[in-house]
């Protein structure tokens, strides 16, 4: 009879084993996937495009680019947290990316664009291209 528990036992083992690496690998996609808000203003001159993305601690943790008429956004957060109480120590890091593109309601001038970050809200102003009659 325990001849025959053993190997149940161990792919009861296995399964378990299996669905929580599929767990976590589906939780680490979806953290990966989940684009940031962002709204976008158009006024006669310019178009402003806020992007929620709260945790980045650095300018170089955002990279901005514009192409014709797309707005692509890319940033990372890095975060780090260190317990050592009494006889407990923990140490976590934590690393995400994320990426978007926004496409933009109208042509813009791309090298004058001009990019803020205050409080979690990465404000990036873009001057509208001017369309001449012919």
């Amino acid at each position: 009879m325990n001849d025959m528990l053993d190997p149940l036992r161990e792919l009861s083992k296995i399964k378990h084993n299996l669905n929580n690496m599929l767990s976590n690998l589906t939780n680490q996609l979806q953290m990966d996937s989940v684009p940031f808000r962002h709204t976008i203003k158009e006024t006669e001159n310019e178009i402003i495009v806020k992007c929620n993305i709260p945790g980045i601690r650095r300018e170089k943790d955002v990279i901005i680019d514009i192409e014709e008429d797309t707005l692509t956004v890319r940033a990372t957060i890095q975060q780090a947290m260190e317990i050592n109480q009494n006889n407990m120590y923990r140490k976590e890091s934590y690393f995400q990316h994320f990426h978007k593109s926004i496409p933009l309601p109208h042509k813009v001038v791309d090298d004058h664009a001009e990019a803020t970050y205050e409080h979690g809200i990465l404000t990036v102003h873009i001057p509208k291209r001017k369309v001449i009659d012919q």
